[in-house]
Parts: structure tokens; sequence; C-alpha cells
């Protein structure tokens, strides 16, 4: 498989204050995917909306290894995901969460999570989100 270069780049300057900076090295990957999903306003567990961020057929398991994931929304103070539908543990989407390298993707609890379960708490909004997912062969 021919390997696909991301580039990524990220940038943080505090007030008065130290400046980070940093686009090195691009990640190398076999296979990404990109996934666009609307979450209705009042999404709760029991209605949670599933998003595939990933096939399930022959690349995941032991095949695959997400080497990194980007879910980005709309608004950020009433979305929350997690790994497995009807969990009880919920990572809160307050901001942009983008995981670089497979140690940070392992913190989601799975080193190939094929679907994410999103929660939309507002009662007025339909709020979007975007995820890609990168992967390579292991």
């Amino acid at each position: 498989m021919t390997a696909i270069k991301v580039n990524w780049s990220f940038n943080l300057a505090i007030e008065a204050g130290p400046r980070l900076s940093t686009s090195n090295p691009p990640i190398e990957v076999t296979g990404y995917d990109f996934v666009r999903g609307l979450i209705p306003k009042g999404t709760t567990t029991a209605k949670e909306v599933v998003l595939e961020v990933q096939p399930t057929a022959g690349i995941s398991g032991a095949g695959a290894k997400v080497v990194f994931l980007a879910i980005l929304g709309e608004k950020f103070d009433s979305l929350s995901y997690a790994t497995a539908a009807g969990s009880a543990t919920k990572t809160k989407l307050d901001g942009p969460q983008i995981l670089l390298g497979e140690g940070a993707v392992s913190l989601l609890g799975s080193s190939a999570p094929t679907k994410l379960y999103f929660e939309n708490s507002s009662a007025t909004d339909d709020l979007q989100v975007e995820i890609i997912v990168g992967r390579k062969a292991s």
C-alpha cells in the first residue's frame, strides 16, 4: 500500500506569555475516513447518534491502527461522545479534539475505534460535527 502523508500544524500563544508551535513530523497513513454528521438537539444516551468513523470489515482490531483522530464541531458546549453504545462514560466535546499518534488515540480506550456515539444536550440547536480518522496497516 502506498503511504499517504498527512501534514499538520499546531500553534498556541498565551497573551504576554509563551508561544508553542510545531508541525513535525508528517503522519503517514495507509487510509483515512472523513465523516460529517448532524447531531439533533436533545439527543440523549437513549437516542445517541452513531457515526461510523471507519469501516469495520477487514481493517479493525489487529489489522489496522488508528494513528490520528480529529473531531471538530460548530458549537462545543452541548456535545459529548463515547466509544461504546449506551456508555455512562462520555467525553465532553468542549473544543476541537485532535489526537495525534497511537498513544494519544489510545486515550479513547481502543486502538481502532470504528464508531463514535454522540449526544447533544442543547434544547435549541442541531449541531454538526466533522471527524477525520487516519489509520495504518499493522
